[in-house]
């Protein structure tokens, strides 16, 4: 145990005047200031002769949070007080200050130290941010009602054109030449286009707003997979791709089904999308650090590194992707979603020789 130090009252201010906070001394029964430092005087601009024998509240005008009586209850019975106080310097400017007070017993006569430290650019800050969350919930607010207004108002007449071109492709057939059947089929292919569309913005919406939460169950990693690779089997065929995928049964995934659904499409439509006839698209899945790593992988048209970091961000299209359609919404989605299962994807690709894409979920 250290022994007691003695210092010299003339060291004791030396010492008190070398911070930088307003430290002040205060007579406890009538608030009448008794020592003023250096760093009151930088803080409030009185000097230490304008302000001795002044009451602290008048001088520096302070704003208390609760009445002062109720403070100084508190003081004398704790021995000290925390709190913030708005003051006025000597030309008037506001200066708001974390506070902190100790009562001191000098015998015959009783004190408390007060000690302020100048916080208002911090709450300047603080509310300056409160104002910047209040206006991006309300912009992501607006823009979820704009578009789910949108969504409503397209799906009626998208509907009838999807529904009606149905009928056309399927009554037609026989009666309709060869170029009157492309048309119809542009007509059908262009509206799936942009339902898939107002769909994904309307996840994307959804997701920045916090409302499109998954709930994870145990699932079979293997069945999703079965089933995303049969709604992909047409489409691989048409390009003459090799759709090929090996997930043990064993492996079992903590997902939402309908998400993962969602994750496991949007990432083998890519693939498929974005390989030349005659390539390959695969997945396949293992046990790794106590997760489960799904890779989807392909030989398509890849990423140059210098636009790898980019992948994931909204409309975000490849140079290489050429006229492919496509919002560039879906991995964005994707990730999002892949996140909120507290899981991570990430990709390794090469411009010309295919993507790999590496998603980590909650083994099960």
């Amino acid at each position: 145990m250290l022994p007691p130090i003695t210092v010299p009252p003339a060291v004791e201010r030396q010492l008190l005047n070398l911070s930088s906070d307003a430290i002040i001394v205060c007579a406890f029964d009538d608030n009448r200031i008794e020592f003023w430092s250096d760093g009151a005087e930088a803080m409030y601009g009185y000097s230490a002769e304008e302000a001795l024998g002044h009451t602290t509240f008048e001088l520096i005008r302070t704003e208390f949070p609760t009445s002062p009586a109720e403070i100084k209850a508190e003081l004398r019975a704790q021995h000290v007080w925390a709190g913030e106080l708005v003051h006025r310097t000597k030309d008037g400017c506001e200066v708001r200050v974390a506070s902190r007070w100790y009562w001191h017993d000098g015998g015959s006569k009783q004190f408390f130290f007060e000690i302020n430290r100048d916080v208002s650019a911090r709450r300047r800050t603080e509310v300056a941010l409160d104002q910047c969350n209040r206006d991006v919930g309300q912009m992501l607010r607006t823009r979820e009602r704009f578009i789910a207004a949108i969504s409503h108002e397209l799906r009626t007449p998208l509907n009838a054109i999807l529904g009606f071109s149905d009928l056309l492709l399927e009554n037609g057939q026989g009666e309709w030449s060869e170029k009157q059947h492309r048309f119809v089929e542009h007509i059908h292919s262009g509206g799936r286009h942009i339902l898939t569309l107002v769909d994904e913005m309307l996840d994307l919406a959804r997701i920045d707003a916090g409302k499109l939460t998954p709930r994870p169950m145990r699932l079979q990693l293997a069945a999703a997979v079965q089933t995303t690779v049969y709604d992909m089997e047409l489409p691989a065929q048409q390009k003459q791709i090799a759709l090929t995928q090996q997930v043990a049964p064993e492996l079992w995934v903590r997902a939402d089904a309908a998400r993962l659904r969602q994750i496991l499409g949007n990432l083998l439509s890519n693939a498929v999308k974005f390989t030349p006839a005659q390539g390959q698209v695969w997945i396949d899945a293992s046990p790794k650090d106590g997760s489960i790593e799904l890779v989807v992988g392909d030989t398509g048209i890849g990423i140059e590194a210098g636009e790898q970091e980019n992948a994931f961000q909204e409309f975000w299209r490849s140079n290489q992707a050429g006229p492919q359609s496509g919002a560039g919404l879906g991995l964005a989605i994707t990730r999002r979603l892949v996140e909120a299962h507290g899981g991570s994807i990430r990709l390794e690709s090469e411009a010309g020789h295919g993507s790999r894409f590496f998603v980590m979920f909650p083994a099960a």
